[in-house]
């Protein structure tokens, strides 16, 4: 490719338009902005055409191209329309930075707003801490490693197939960021960070682990996205990272309260205080790193570690 960094400048400038079509974050009035937004963007796709002939991406190029020029809403339309259009370029943004990163472009995935995928977030976090907690130790074990070998299996085949990884994506398309497509799912990470957590054969610190992403993690893209104003790294929000602070700390805690009755209150309290802040720490710096990995092991090994420094 010619220019790397005009086509990494083009990606971004269509990543911050995309971005802005989040529903989270709509606001009616800013319709004449988002007009003129993408009609500019579209100018600049048009200009850099010879930058993407005869690649890889040209396919991926051409697709967000036809969606720019035919498919941009009008400062009339409603809402549902601009929704409507965002379900249309998010997944082709996503397929040209996949294209791209062959080209040595880094582009940043977005992470819309899924309601559904934060209650799926809640779930899954109650559901693994139901089992640590109550569950004989040999089932944790064979339980994470059964998932964590269903997961990769999927990702294995679906990298062989591409009709079987439409279907999958289509399955779990209420839940799945666009960019899962291209990618190692989510899931997968989870089910890893399972595998590797339940090695330490400690509850409370697998539990904290769950617990940290299962509603630490919600509740800074809740807060975030509603009110994030100061902005720190990867998109995170100072906002955001005190709401999963306080929400993971306050959840482990009350964990270790209910389950763990044999730990001193001391040590409940600097436990959980080490797994909400190591967790948004891991929230935070996960760029390139999924962070339903991160954030369950490095919360856990905290919380594990800390535990038996405080024993």
């Amino acid at each position: 490719m010619a220019d790397t960094q005009h086509a990494t400048d083009l990606g971004l400038e269509l990543h911050h338009w995309v971005a802005r079509l989040d529903p989270a974050k709509w606001r009616d009035e800013k319709r004449d902005e988002l007009v003129a937004g993408f009609a500019l963007l579209a100018g600049r796709f048009e200009e850099a055409t010879a930058q993407f002939k005869d690649t890889d991406a040209q396919g991926e190029y051409d697709a967000v191209m036809l969606s720019l020029r035919a498919g941009v809403p009008t400062s009339s339309d409603l809402k549902n329309r601009w929704m409507e259009f965002r379900q249309e370029i998010h997944p082709r943004y996503e397929a040209l930075a996949s294209a791209l990163r062959a080209h040595h472009v880094e582009l940043p995935s977005l992470r819309p707003t899924n309601y559904t995928r934060s209650i799926m977030h809640v779930f899954s976090g109650f559901l693994g801490f139901s089992l640590v907690e109550f569950a004989p130790w040999n089932a944790v074990i064979g339980v994470a490693l059964g998932f964590a070998v269903l997961a990769w299996t999927l990702e294995l085949t679906r990298r062989k197939s591409h009709r079987w990884n439409e279907i999958l994506m289509w399955f779990l398309g209420p839940v799945a960021h666009p960019h899962e497509r291209f990618k190692v799912n989510s899931a997968t990470w989870y089910a890893t960070a399972l595998i590797l957590l339940s090695m330490t054969g400690e509850a409370a610190a697998c539990a904290a682990g769950l617990i940290a992403l299962g509603l630490g993690d919600p509740a800074a893209a809740f807060v975030g996205r509603k009110w994030g104003r100061t902005k720190l790294i990867h998109n995170r929000s100072l906002e955001g990272s005190t709401a999963f602070f306080v929400v993971a700390s306050a959840f482990v805690f009350l964990a270790f309260q209910l389950f763990h009755t044999d730990l001193s209150l001391s040590t409940k309290i600097i436990a959980a205080l080490v797994a909400g802040l190591v967790g948004a720490i891991a929230e935070l710096l996960s760029g390139n790193v999924d962070d339903n990995f991160s954030i369950p092991l490095f919360a856990g090994l905290a919380t594990w570690a800390a535990l038996a420094l405080l024993a």
